[in-house]
């Protein structure tokens, strides 16, 4: 019996052999993933690693770049932090661990979403991205004011 049901598509896809350090270190720095053997890593992970290991991998070939699938979303986590001043105002702070370069401070999650999705244009070089951004309050802001009376 034949079974019609989807089957989505990977995140990540094996891709050209990476053979020489300075391709595993622009690799690392773009934010960019690694496979080694049939498990993907973060290429900063990777470069990380002892270098006689690491100098290993690619003397036999072990090491693959690693091609995203266009169709997952780019993940990013903003996070609140109060203002210290009490005229101050909050603000998001965004981060991205496929895109290193964006380290994004908004006042408003309007703002944040809009420049999550610049940041991911500018890393895949699409004009058509999917983005997906988290909010984190820390549990202080979540908790009521208190009233102080008198």
């Amino acid at each position: 019996m034949h079974d019609n049901r989807y089957k989505a598509k990977r995140k990540l896809s094996k891709g050209p052999l990476v053979s020489f350090p300075r391709q595993l270190i622009d690799l690392a720095a773009a934010g960019g993933w690694v496979f080694f053997g049939d498990k993907a890593y973060s290429g900063q992970w990777i470069v990380n690693m002892n270098f006689g290991c690491v100098m290993s991998y690619l003397r036999h070939g072990a090491l693959r770049k690693a091609i995203r699938n266009p169709e997952y979303p780019y993940v990013f986590k903003a996070t609140f932090f109060e203002a210290v001043a009490p005229e101050g105002h909050g603000e998001w702070y965004v981060t991205c661990s496929e895109v290193p370069e964006a380290k994004i401070i908004c006042y408003t999650k309007e703002s944040a979403i809009e420049q999550a999705v610049a940041a991911a244009k500018r890393k895949s070089g699409n004009q058509e991205v999917k983005v997906q951004v988290t909010f984190i309050v820390p549990e202080s802001e979540l908790k009521p004011a208190l009233l102080l009376t008198s």
